[in-house]
């Protein structure tokens, strides 16, 4: 496979570190000509010193490319390099790193197959790891409002002793799977009975967060 890095930045010298070691051919440009003396030394791939947000930048790395990552620190240049490899060279995949979260919704008008945001990661990660005491985000469903938490029953909520047919759980709320204090693990039934002590996967709205947590994890 044939592989276009613009950007010889630290991400982009171990990228192309990585690749290489997986046997891909890897072309990294960049407009620093150290920059790509050094990667070229040190990795031993090819590198074209070249504005890669220009038509003509891009006219010698782009024939029977496969895959295009720009990775600059500039977003309008990563967004504009994808759009010409996509408009004037046909590359069928297209990936930019996007520095700025605001930067998201345009990358899609640019012709960008596929973006991250490293803020928006590590947002991520900070959100995972913030939690209510006894409860935390174990994922976040793709195109839904909804995440999948996990807590262990408290002995003081009313959820104690009750058949989930019976309890009133907090609006958009649903038992996703139950492990008993003894490591049973329970696909939750109507007339399944919830216990102090339980580990309980639900899955809820994250505006419902707080409510289930008062409700079931509280003490």
């Amino acid at each position: 496979m044939k592989i276009v890095i613009v950007g010889a930045g630290k991400v982009g010298f171990f990228l192309a570190s990585e690749l290489v070691f997986k046997g891909q051919k890897v072309t990294v440009v960049d407009v620093r000509q150290k920059a790509c003396e050094h990667i070229a030394n040190s990795l031993g791939v090819e590198t074209v010193c070249a504005d890669a947000s220009t038509v003509q930048g891009l006219s010698s790395v782009c024939t029977d490319v496969d895959i295009l990552v720009a990775l600059t620190g500039n977003d309008e240049n990563n967004l504009i390099t994808c759009q010409i490899a996509k408009k004037y060279y046909k590359v069928p995949t297209t990936i930019s790193r996007i520095n700025n979260p605001k930067n998201n919704d345009i990358a899609a008008m640019f012709g960008v197959d596929k973006h991250f945001c490293g803020t928006d990661i590590i947002v991520d990660l900070v959100d995972n790891e913030i939690e209510f005491k006894g409860m935390r985000i174990v994922t976040k469903i793709e195109g839904t409002d909804h995440v999948i938490v996990e807590f262990k029953l408290s002995p003081s909520s009313t959820a104690c002793e009750k058949k989930l047919m019976d309890y009133k759980f907090v609006k958009d709320a649903k038992v996703v799977v139950i492990t008993s204090s003894d490591g049973k693990a329970i696909t939750p039934q109507g007339d399944t009975v919830m216990h102090a002590g339980d580990d309980i996967l639900m899955v809820c709205t994250k505006r419902r967060i707080e409510d289930l947590w008062e409700a079931m994890v509280k003490n």
